[in-house]
Protein backbone atom coordinates (compact mmCIF):
# COMPACT_ATOMS: atom_id res chain seq x y z
CA UNK A 1 0.00 0.00 0.00
CA UNK A 2 2.93 2.17 0.64
CA UNK A 3 4.89 1.31 -2.25
CA UNK A 4 1.94 2.26 -4.33
CA UNK A 5 1.01 5.66 -2.66
CA UNK A 6 4.93 6.61 -2.82
CA UNK A 7 5.07 5.54 -6.51
CA UNK A 8 2.16 7.22 -7.32
CA UNK A 9 3.68 10.54 -5.89
CA UNK A 10 7.04 9.97 -7.90
CA UNK A 11 4.60 9.57 -10.83
CA UNK A 12 2.77 13.01 -10.19
CA UNK A 13 5.78 14.85 -10.15
CA UNK A 14 7.26 13.48 -12.87
CA UNK A 15 4.62 14.01 -14.79
CA UNK A 16 3.79 17.44 -13.75
CA UNK A 17 7.72 18.50 -14.69
CA UNK A 18 7.75 17.45 -18.16
CA UNK A 19 4.69 18.88 -18.61
CA UNK A 20 5.98 22.06 -17.87
CA UNK A 21 8.99 21.69 -20.17
CA UNK A 22 6.59 21.58 -23.26
CA UNK A 23 7.09 24.03 -25.33
CA UNK A 24 4.47 26.36 -26.95
CA UNK A 25 4.58 26.34 -30.65
CA UNK A 26 2.64 29.41 -31.65
CA UNK A 27 4.80 32.05 -31.79
CA UNK A 28 3.31 34.58 -34.05
CA UNK A 29 1.17 36.85 -31.78
CA UNK A 30 -0.96 39.84 -33.85
CA UNK A 31 -1.66 41.84 -31.26
CA UNK A 32 -3.16 45.01 -31.29
CA UNK A 33 -2.64 47.93 -29.24
CA UNK A 34 -5.40 49.04 -27.10
CA UNK A 35 -4.46 52.42 -27.86
CA UNK A 36 -3.80 53.37 -31.14
CA UNK A 37 -0.03 54.16 -31.45
CA UNK A 38 -0.67 57.70 -33.19
CA UNK A 39 -2.37 58.55 -29.95
CA UNK A 40 -0.57 57.33 -27.10
CA UNK A 41 1.73 60.44 -27.27
CA UNK A 42 -0.30 61.96 -25.77
CA UNK A 43 -0.50 59.77 -22.73
CA UNK A 44 3.12 60.58 -22.13
CA UNK A 45 2.88 63.69 -19.64
CA UNK A 46 0.03 61.79 -17.85
CA UNK A 47 -0.52 60.15 -14.54
CA UNK A 48 -2.96 58.19 -12.77
CA UNK A 49 -2.63 57.41 -9.36
CA UNK A 50 -5.06 55.42 -7.19
CA UNK A 51 -4.82 55.02 -3.57
CA UNK A 52 -6.77 52.84 -1.26
CA UNK A 53 -6.80 51.92 2.63
CA UNK A 54 -8.88 48.40 3.54
CA UNK A 55 -8.88 48.11 7.10
CA UNK A 56 -10.06 45.37 9.89
CA UNK A 57 -12.36 47.35 12.03
CA UNK A 58 -13.84 45.98 15.29
CA UNK A 59 -16.14 47.66 16.82
CA UNK A 60 -16.73 47.99 20.89
CA UNK A 61 -19.69 49.29 23.57
CA UNK A 62 -18.65 49.46 26.89
CA UNK A 63 -16.03 46.11 26.45
CA UNK A 64 -18.48 44.66 24.39
CA UNK A 65 -17.60 43.53 20.73
CA UNK A 66 -20.45 44.63 18.40
CA UNK A 67 -19.17 44.17 14.87
CA UNK A 68 -15.89 43.10 13.07
CA UNK A 69 -15.61 43.60 9.41
CA UNK A 70 -13.50 44.90 6.62
CA UNK A 71 -13.93 48.37 5.47
CA UNK A 72 -12.82 50.91 3.31
CA UNK A 73 -11.18 53.57 4.85
CA UNK A 74 -9.81 55.98 2.25
CA UNK A 75 -10.89 55.90 -1.45
CA UNK A 76 -8.76 58.61 -3.80
CA UNK A 77 -8.29 59.10 -7.12
CA UNK A 78 -5.83 61.61 -8.17
CA UNK A 79 -4.92 62.70 -12.54
CA UNK A 80 -2.30 64.66 -13.11
CA UNK A 81 -1.34 65.47 -16.79
CA UNK A 82 -0.35 68.67 -19.06
CA UNK A 83 -3.58 70.15 -20.52
CA UNK A 84 -3.10 71.17 -24.29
Amino acid sequence: MKSKLILLIFLMVCSSAMHAQIKQSDDTRNDVPLIPIDKQTRLANFNLILNQQYAFRSDFENGENIDSRFRMEQFRLEMRGWVS
